[in-house]
């Protein structure tokens, strides 16, 4: 089965990074309703943020494990954990602040908001580390290398 880790993660990161600009325009730009959109970006990156953990479990199961490999999974999980545990909460602040009209309140929510994103591109780079540096949860390339060499068409020699 395919790993659905990696084709899972990117949409929560992609929504709640586009929530975060809407929030933050909605502060200076009152009559669009940015607001309500970024809260349905919100929502749809909670779930994902959901769906990220519940494949990341998966994955971890099913991948060579060294100490090291181990230690960052560990740290790469706690961040999506909290993350998704932060942003939640958002969402239930975004919820009941709804009809609130406190500036000071909206732009400690946006401030909070964006530190929230801080922690997720702290996870997302250790999923990054996890991948491109320690190869976990990557098909040896070695292979497809020599039979591509092998597969080149070789030039003359020079005379």
């Amino acid at each position: 089965m395919e790993p659905l880790h990696p084709k899972v993660i990117h949409f929560p990161i992609v929504m709640l990074i586009l929530a975060g600009v809407c929030y933050l325009l909605h502060l200076f730009l009152k009559k669009y309703n940015l607001d309500k959109f970024a809260f349905f970006l919100h929502v749809g990156g909670l779930l994902g943020c959901v769906a990220a953990l519940l494949t990341g479990d998966y994955a971890e199961s099913n991948i060579v494990q060294t100490p090291e490999i181990h230690e960052i999974i560990e740290e790469h999980e706690f961040l999506g954990q909290m993350t998704t545990y932060a942003f939640a909460i958002l969402g239930v602040w975004a919820f009941l602040r709804q009809r609130s009209n406190i500036a000071l309140e909206k732009i400690v929510f946006v401030l909070v908001f964006w530190a929230g994103l801080g922690l997720m591109a702290i996870g997302a780079h250790h999923g990054g580390e996890l991948v491109y540096d320690h190869g976990a949860g990557v098909k040896p390339m070695e292979k497809h290398l020599i039979e591509q060499r092998d597969a080149a068409p070789t030039l003359p020699e020079p005379d």
